[in-house]
């Protein structure tokens, strides 16, 4: 959307106006831009400031819709601390930048560093956004939070009331069999009836902590962030990729809060390292970067390439609808029995599932380091999957009934069980297996399918928007299902 804000201070265009014609589109892609007549932080985007004055309405207003929309500056994100202004006030005798764009956080990994240009024949410097749509299919929608604050107006004591309707009229019908939270255990509290499990996408997330690459990473993302962050250098990158036919046109950012990000970023660096070196070496900077010349750092990043690519590999697995909890968990329990497996492989300098670390002469010199860094990961999962431990034999039961030995099952049952395994009579001859099998099943093994559906149907904010619940209402879509 162009935006043209007034001179005067209305902050009801920007926040009213604006706000209600992008909830119209929906929010989770917005490119806001134009002329805002407002400068973001007197402090960096004005050259000289009539000393101390107070944020004007607007100003307000627009801070209000980057907050309300999740939207970010994107010039101000990629240069922090930068000086840069898009007018001249002669009335003010000072320099502003009042020409930005406000766009989604969630498209800021397809999103280039933004250009200040030169006055041509407006009074306004042209201020350049470039974004690689071809990934925009590609991007995970940002993660949903509730907003507690709704808590606390008058539509609480609406919302208290149906819950207590609900739970008066289903009284003795209903069961609470299953918490599963990506927050601190703390917030679970203690009851022995309910399974209380940490998100099982967000647990393997965390354990990739333990491997303990820092000193891989943060050459890496200095690597990167050096060749993208200014437009001229990145270009030239880019240009002398095509002219070098390498086997990729481009650089990727690592953000921490994308799961499979850091394991992209180190694969495209080390696959285009010889092309990095060369560039490096083009302007002078190549002693800079010491690490690309170092063979212990190169084959400590080829375990990184090759053991991040086995963790995302698991994490895309994890990902999705239509899973039950034991088959998530089914593939948690693989990976453990395959780090097993590369653990022994690397004792006797096997490097079969490690292909890039395969390539280096100087990899059998490093197997006992990267051998303790497997079993650390095993561990680490076995800690985190403790919750899950738990209910393993529950899980096992539910998924191969007719595999299970009866003697491990509960011993209530354990005849039913043998029952079942000798024939093929109806499930109601085994109530025990099937209360059992429906307390398995209703489980959520991560917080996935929760985040996707709340985000497709609410938008739920401290805002003065109406929501307009009539829409997805009457297209008839269930939106609550849960497997």
């Amino acid at each position: 959307m162009n935006i043209y804000a007034p001179k005067a201070d209305l902050p009801g265009f920007c926040f009213v106006e604006v706000s209600n014609e992008i909830t119209q589109f929906g929010n989770s892609c917005v490119v806001l831009g134009g002329d805002f007549n407002n400068v973001k932080n007197p402090k960096v985007d004005k050259t000289y400031t009539w000393g101390i004055t107070r944020p004007s309405q607007a100003r307000k207003a627009i801070d209000t819709l980057e907050g309300e929309l999740d939207l970010v500056d994107v010039w101000r994100y990629f240069y922090t601390s930068d000086k840069e202004f898009t007018f001249y006030s002669y009335p003010h005798i000072s320099y502003l930048r009042i020409d930005y764009f406000l766009i989604s956080k969630s498209l800021l990994s397809i999103t280039e560093p933004t250009t200040i240009g030169t006055i041509l024949s407006s009074d306004h410097v042209p201020v350049g956004l470039s974004q690689r749509l071809g990934q925009l299919s590609k991007l995970r929608p940002i993660r949903w939070r509730f907003n507690s604050s709704l808590l606390k107006d008058e539509q609480s004591e609406f919302i208290k009331s149906e819950i207590l309707h609900y739970w008066l009229n289903n009284e003795g019908s209903v069961t609470l069999a299953n918490v599963t939270t990506d927050g601190s255990p703390n917030l679970t509290g203690k009851n022995q009836e309910v399974i209380f499990l940490h998100c099982i996408i967000h647990q393997e997330a965390l354990c990739k902590s333990i491997l303990q690459l820092n000193h891989v990473v943060k050459p890496v993302v200095k690597l990167v962030n050096f060749i993208r962050v200014r437009g001229l250098q990145h270009r030239r990158f880019i240009k002398f990729l095509e002219e070098t036919d390498a086997d990729h046109q481009d650089l990727l950012y690592h953000s921490n809060i994308r799961w499979l990000s850091l394991g992209k970023v180190c694969q495209q660096v080390w696959e285009l390292k010889q092309e990095i070196i060369s560039f490096l070496e083009l302007l002078e900077k190549a002693d800079d970067f010491p690490e690309l010349s170092d063979t212990d750092w190169l084959c400590d990043l080829a375990f990184a390439v090759d053991i991040l690519t086995h963790m995302n590999e698991l994490n895309v697995k994890l990902q999705g609808k239509d899973q039950f909890v034991h088959e998530m968990y089914t593939n948690v329990r693989a990976f453990k029995t395959n780090l097993a497996l590369f653990s022994k492989q690397m004792s006797n300098k096997s490097f079969a599932h490690f292909p890039t670390l395969a390539t280096l002469k100087e990899a059998p010199r490093h197997v006992k380091k990267y051998r303790k860094s497997l079993d650390d990961l095993h561990g680490e999962l076995y800690r985190r999957f403790s919750d899950f431990g738990k209910i393993d034999k529950s899980l096992w039961l539910v998924s191969c009934p007719f595999t299970q030995d009866p003697e491990t099952a509960p011993q209530e049952l354990q005849l039913e069980l043998i029952d079942l395994q000798c024939n093929t009579a109806s499930a109601a001859k085994f109530p025990n297996i099937q209360k059992m099998a429906q307390r398995m099943l209703v489980l959520f093994g991560s917080t996935y399918v929760c985040d996707e559906h709340l985000r497709s149907v609410l938008r739920i904010a401290t805002t003065k928007l109406t929501p307009q619940f009539d829409a997805p209402a009457k297209k008839g879509d269930q939106q609550h299902c849960s497997h």
